[in-house]
C-alpha cells in the first residue's frame, strides 16, 4: 500500500508532525510505502526526525507558509497606518495567488505518486488534492472542535468537503460527536498512538513531579509553577521536586519563582522522554486547552498518573477521574492544589493511580491504533468500490 502524508509545511515541529512520523514508521515497518508531501517550509528548521526510508517532497521550497492576516490590515487602517495596511493587503493577495499555484503543482505531483490513500494533516491542503483522489483522502484534524468554531471560515470549509472526501477524522469521540452535531456526518475518530511501549514502570516513590512539553502559552507553565510553589509551601511538602522538560523560552514569571524555590528545575528538551516519565511520580498539566494530550498517555504507559485541569473535549477520554489521575474544573486553582497535595502525600493513592494508568494505556498502543487505521482503509476501499 502506498500512503501519502500531506502537510502545509515541511519543517515545523509540532504534535501533528510527531504523530505523522510515528504512524509512518509503523506503516513502513509493516512493508508499506510512505511519502511526505509538504506545500512549503516554515523558515525555522529542517532538522526534523522524518523516517529515513520515507520519501519527501516540498512543492515550493522558495516561499514560507506565513499567512498575512487581513484582520491585522484592518487594525492598521483603524490605527491610521494606511501604507502598512495596504502593504499587508498586498502581501495577503500575493500569498493567496501563489498558494493557488502551489495547489495546482501539488495536484500534479500527487497524480505522479498515485497513492492508495492520502492523510491530510491541515484542512487547507484539501485544496491541493486532485478531485480523483478526494475519496481516498482522510482529513486528520489535530485539534479540538472548539478551534473549528473559533474560526468562522473553518466550519463552512469542512461542510464543503464533508461528502467529497473519504473521511473527516477527529482525535476523540467527544470531538467526533460535536462534528456530527454540526452537520459533518462523514466523521469518525481514531486516537493518537503512544510513541513507545515500556516494559519498565515508575515506582511512583521518587517525589518528583514532571511537566513535559512545549513552553507555549496555552500550556500555562507559569501557572503550573506558581501552583506547585504554593502547594509545597502551604501543605508543608517541600520534599517534592518539579522537573520542567521541553522546548521553548521560560517566562520571567517562571524564572522569578525558580530563583526563590530550589525545588523547581529546568532540564531543557530531551530525546528520551520515557526516562523522564520513569523518574517521576506525577505528571502535572495546567493547559488551557489541548487537542489530544499525548503526554498524559505516555506518562500512563510508564505507570505515572496525571493531574490536569479539564483541557477540553478529549480530557475525559484520556484521564479517568479518580482512577488514572485527577481532572480539575478549569481554573479552580484551590481544588488543583488540594488534589496535588493529596497525591503527593498519599503514597498508596499514587501507587493505585499509577497501576491503573499503566493498564489504561494499553488501548493507545501503536499495535491497536494501527489496526484501526487498517480498518478505516478497508472501509474506504469498500465504499469506493
Amino acid at each position: 500500500m502506498k500512503l501519502l502524508f500531506l502537510q502545509n509545511v515541511y519543517d515545523a515541529m509540532g504534535g501533528s508532525f510527531m504523530v505523522n512520523c510515528s504512524l509512518a514508521r509503523k506503516f513502513l515497518h509493516e512493508g508499506h510505502e510512505v511519502f511526505f508531501v509538504s506545500l512549503r517550509s516554515s523558515g525555522r528548521s529542517d532538522l526534523l526526525p522524518y523516517p529515513n526510508t520515507a520519501k519527501k517532497l516540498v512543492i515550493n521550497a522558495d516561499e514560507i507558509w506565513d499567512t498575512p492576516l487581513l484582520s491585522d490590515a484592518l487594525k492598521m487602517f483603524k490605527g491610521g497606518h494606511l501604507l502598512r495596511g495596504m502593504r499587508q493587503v498586498k502581501d495577503r493577495r500575493h500569498f493567496d495567488l501563489s498558494l493557488k499555484l502551489d495547489f495546482e503543482k501539488c495536484k500534479l505531483e500527487i497524480g505522479k505518486i498515485d497513492p492508495d490513500f492520502i492523510i491530510c494533516s491541515h484542512y487547507e491542503c484539501l485544496e491541493a488534492v486532485p478531485t480523483a483522489y478526494l475519496k481516498k483522502t482522510i482529513n486528520h484534524y489535530h485539534t479540538t472542535f472548539n478551534q473549528v468554531e473559533a474560526h468562522r471560515t473553518q466550519l463552512p470549509f469542512f461542510k464543503k468537503y464533508n461528502d467529497r472526501v473519504g473521511r473527516l477524522l477527529w482525535l476523540s469521540d467527544a470531538t467526533c460527536k460535536r462534528a456530527k452535531a454540526a452537520g459533518l456526518s462523514n466523521s469518525s475518530y481514531i486516537y493518537n498512538p503512544i510513541n513507545f511501549e515500556s516494559l519498565e514502570e515508575s515506582t511512583c516513590m521518587s517525589n518528583h513531579a514532571l511537566f513535559i512539553g512545549r513552553f507555549s502559552s496555552e500550556k500555562r507553565v507559569d501557572l503550573l509553577v506558581k501552583l506547585f510553589d504554593e502547594t509545597i509551601r502551604e501543605y508543608k511538602i517541600n520534599y517534592w521536586e518539579l522537573d520542567l522538560v521541553g522546548m521553548g523560552e521560560l517566562s520571567d514569571e517562571v524564572k522569578e519563582v525558580m530563583q526563590r524555590n530550589p525545588h523547581i528545575h529546568y532540564l531543557g528538551p530531551t530525546a528520551d522522554p520515557k526516562s523522564a516519565y520513569l523518574n517521576s511520580s506525577l505528571l502535572l498539566l495546567a493547559s488551557e486547552y489541548e487537542g489530544f494530550a499525548l503526554v498524559v498517555l505516555e506518562a500512563n504507559e510508564c505507570g505515572v498518573p496525571c493531574l490536569a485541569f479539564d483541557f477540553g473535549e478529549a480530557a475525559k477520554e484520556e484521564i479517568i477521574h479518580g482512577e488514572t489521575g485527577y481532572l480539575i474544573v478549569q481554573n479552580d486553582v484551590e481544588a488543583y492544589k488540594k488534589a496535588m497535595a493529596q497525591i503527593m502525600i498519599d503514597e498508596a493513592l499514587r501507587l493505585k493511580l499509577g497501576s491503573a494508568s499503566k493498564e489504561f494505556a494499553k488501548q493507545f498502543h501503536m499495535s491497536a491504533i494501527y489496526q484501526q487505521w487498517l480498518e478505516l482503509f478497508d472501509e474506504l476501499k469498500e465504499s469506493n468500490g
